[in-house]
C-alpha cells in the first residue's frame, strides 16, 4: 500500500510516500523519497495498459533506492 505522496518543502520537486507491506510473515514499512515521483505513475500506468502482457523484466527504481519495483507477465498465472 502507498500513502498519498507529500512535500517536505514547497518549492521542492522531491515527493516522499510511506509503503507498507503486510502479509503472514510480518510486517514492513518505510519511507521512499521521489524526485517529483520518479516517473511511478508512468510505470504503473503502463503496466495497466499492456495487461495482455510483455516481455522480459520492467523495472522501477526511487531517487536514492528506497524502494525498486521489478514486474514479469506470465501468461495464464492467476494471482491469490
Amino acid at each position: 500500500m502507498l500513502s498519498e505522496p507529500a512535500r517536505r518543502y514547497e518549492d521542492e520537486p522531491t515527493l516522499d510516500f510511506l509503503v507498507r507491506a503486510h502479509g503472514p510473515w510480518g510486517n514492513v514499512e518505510t519511507s521512499v523519497e521521489t524526485w517529483d515521483g520518479d516517473g511511478l505513475d508512468t510505470f504503473l500506468a503502463t503496466l495497466t495498459e499492456d495487461f495482455r502482457g510483455w516481455e522480459g523484466v520492467r523495472p522501477w527504481h526511487s531517487l536514492c533506492y528506497d524502494l525498486t519495483i521489478s514486474a514479469e507477465h506470465h501468461p495464464g498465472a492467476t494471482s491469490n
